[in-house]
């Protein structure tokens, strides 16, 4: 212990503040005020929180800042600090690289393009068939057909309606969440229960995230980091400084009716 805590200590009760008014005033948790205190550096996260943190206290409460940063460097660096991330379940501690984020987005756009060329595939051959049965668009071959016993709904129409299906099918599926960095911001990210992203991104880093259900962040920094999701911008996930905690989960489709509904 350098007597870092005890100063700060000292310094905040002699100005009558207590650990959770350092903390409402420095926009933090009352828990990294208490790990200053205890010179917990471990505690509070990365080295660039500890020390940022530690400046503002310290200049809240009128002591030197940067004197103070400078002496608590040393033991800053070698806490080999680490955030607490009980929010998250460790299964997989690995971090995506950039290769596997282009193979994800890879795998969701290659089965949706499939599915579109099909359908406008169907969607030539019908009005194919109805040129070459001399009616001038696939709307006559179903005219032609409408005085039959047991009518049948036509090609186009039927085509028209999986489209529909499909077209919906595909926006409903997943969750897609896209972060800019504006600020120097630790980042830990989990998709589908799996862990994707834990480490300290800095400014004008961009990540997209893609999950079937839901994705789960921790931002060390929240006012560091603007973000949009299922394309729809939300803006700053909060305010400099602040740890911040979100979920983004698919919202559940309503029923479909089915086919045979009057």
């Amino acid at each position: 212990m350098s007597g870092i805590g005890q100063r700060l200590i000292d310094a905040r009760e002699a100005r009558g503040l207590t650990a959770a008014d350092v903390a409402k005033k420095l926009r933090i948790r009352t828990m990294f005020v208490d790990a200053l205190e205890r010179e917990d550096w471990r505690a509070i996260g990365d080295p660039i929180y500890a020390r940022g943190f530690l400046k503002n206290y310290a200049r809240l409460v009128g002591l030197d800042a940067d004197g103070m940063a400078a002496e608590a460097n040393e033991e800053i660096a070698g806490s080999d600090a680490q955030p607490a991330v009980s929010a998250f379940a460790p299964i997989d501690r690995g971090v995506i690289d950039s290769r596997e984020n282009r193979a994800n987005a890879l795998a969701w756009i290659v089965p949706i393009t499939g599915v579109v060329a099909a359908l406008l595939v169907a969607l030539v051959v019908v009005n194919g068939v109805g040129l070459l049965r001399g009616g001038g668009n696939a709307v006559a071959v179903a005219t032609e057909t409408a005085a039959s016993p047991s009518p049948q709904p036509s090609a186009s129409s039927a085509d028209l309606s999986a489209a529909g299906s499909l077209t919906s099918a595909s926006q409903q599926a997943g969750v897609v969440l896209r972060i800019s960095v504006t600020q120097p911001c630790w980042l830990a990210v989990t998709v589908d229960g799996k862990r994707v992203l834990y480490s300290t991104l800095p400014t004008g880093s961009v990540r997209e995230f893609r999950a079937d259900r839901e994705i789960t962040l921790r931002a060390g920094n929240a006012g560091g980091v603007v973000a949009t999701i299922d394309g729809k911008d939300i803006g700053s996930l909060g305010r400099v400084g602040q740890v911040e905690d979100r979920v983004f989960a698919i919202a559940t489709p309503a029923p479909v009716p089915s086919s045979g509904a009057q």
